[in-house]
């Protein structure tokens, strides 16, 4: 199936870079959730032999990276939010696993929260 971009609403309408880029970000939602809960749990790699000067950044590491998972994970919830909560599962398995939207409404509604929630994940991560 292709990721198609609804040219309708303008003012939701993405550059192309940026909409796959959030797409992939929104589809990588569980393993970003998943990988902080593993660097929380996770102990630091033990040394090789003797390093320079014996001082290690692996916990700024650890930060950083918790870091940036922590705010792609934040701006997927927020737009998340915005969604009325009788479509958001539907927008999310759209996205993140490709499946059909359900019938319990129309394709077109669907695709205007969609459009929406990729839009202010977008805005939320500063991309636009």
């Amino acid at each position: 199936m292709k990721d198609y971009q609804p040219k309708k609403q303008r003012q939701y309408v993405l550059p192309h870079t940026t909409y796959m880029e959030v797409l992939y970000i929104i589809r990588s939602y569980d393993m970003l959730k998943q990988e902080c809960a593993d660097i929380l749990v996770s102990s630091p790699d033990p040394e090789e032999g003797p390093s320079g000067s014996g001082i290690s950044n692996q916990p700024l590491a650890y930060v950083i990276r918790t870091e940036e998972r922590t705010k792609r994970i934040d701006a997927v919830d927020k737009a998340l939010g915005k969604v009325p909560p009788e479509y958001r599962n539907g927008v999310l398995e759209n996205i993140i696993s490709r499946k059909a939207f359900p019938k319990d409404a129309s394709r077109s509604t669907y695709s205007y929260w969609k459009q929406r929630m990729v839009y202010h994940v977008a805005k939320n991560l500063n991309l636009i």
